[in-house]
């Protein structure tokens, strides 16, 4: 056809078909390192359990669960970290405290039994901010001079850490009507922004962008996803501060995301 450069076309196309190929080689050369990784740090897992192996553990020690116990104090569920005596001797022996953008200020255990007989005796989770449980009834023995106040306005300055990072928690204080104001450690306006900027120094800086259905999906085993997905599809009806996605999200991530084509997974849980 008359204007229409031939030779143009043709070496538009051959070029469009280069970068395609070029472009698919990467991609295959980013999958095989993506594996050759995956393949790493399953060895290094491996080799990590057999130096534990080889280890001429004390009797007493048998069945200790030594992880479980390691994770608690990363997270901030276990005293340790915020313990002087404690976290010099553990800094002696080299311990590693894990990721300092995911600590929790509060033992989250203790602190939701302490809310549950609050609520339970009170009627609300309205707590002051200088409210130390009593030595008096109907508080247990050995309760008494615990600084639930405190440790609610921690919860409530590291919100975000709690909604993005740990999700099942965040869920169990919406279901306990748990107050999410902002927090106030004082009436001294300064003082009070001084102490939350402590608390919050090191936490990720969250998005509303961020996928929370696909977080869900990775950290889910098939079974609980499936769970879930079966009570949004029976009209589960969740309260404002649980809704972090809906049920077409849920079916887009599934579409996007196949199991068999999530390999990282299993690794990451």
């Amino acid at each position: 056809e008359e204007g229409v450069d031939s030779d143009a076309i043709v070496a538009a196309a051959a070029a469009a078909a280069a970068d395609a190929e070029q472009a698919a080689r990467r991609e295959e050369v980013k999958s095989k390192l993506r594996a050759k990784a995956r393949i790493e740090r399953a060895i290094e897992s491996l080799e990590h359990k057999a130096k534990i192996y080889e280890i001429d553990w004390p009797k007493e020690l048998g069945g200790l669960p030594m992880g479980v116990y390691v994770h608690k104090m990363r997270v901030g569920d276990a005293k340790g970290k915020q313990d002087p005596e404690r976290r010099a001797k553990l800094d002696a022996i080299g311990f590693t405290w894990g990721d300092e953008s995911k600590y929790l200020y509060f033992n989250f255990n203790h602190v939701v039994l302490a809310l549950s007989r609050y609520r339970k005796f009170y009627g609300d989770l309205c707590v002051r901010a200088d409210y130390t449980i009593p030595k008096a009834q109907p508080w247990p023995p050995g309760w008494e001079g615990a600084p639930l106040g405190e440790a609610v306005n921690i919860i409530r300055a590291q919100k975000d850490l709690l909604q993005h990072e740990y999700p099942d928690r965040y869920r169990m204080l919406c279901m306990m009507d748990f107050l999410w104001v902002p927090a106030s450690f004082t009436d001294d306006e300064e003082e009070n922004e001084a102490r939350v900027r402590e608390l919050t120094k090191h936490q990720a800086e969250y998005t509303d962008g961020e996928d929370w259905a696909l977080k869900f999906y990775r950290s889910m085993t098939e079974s609980e996803w499936e769970q879930m997905r079966d009570a949004y599809e029976q009209g589960f009806e969740m309260n404002e501060g649980e809704r972090l996605f809906t049920l077409d999200d849920i079916y887009r991530v599934e579409r996007d995301y196949p199991r068999d084509q999530e390999p990282d997974r299993l690794l990451i849980r």
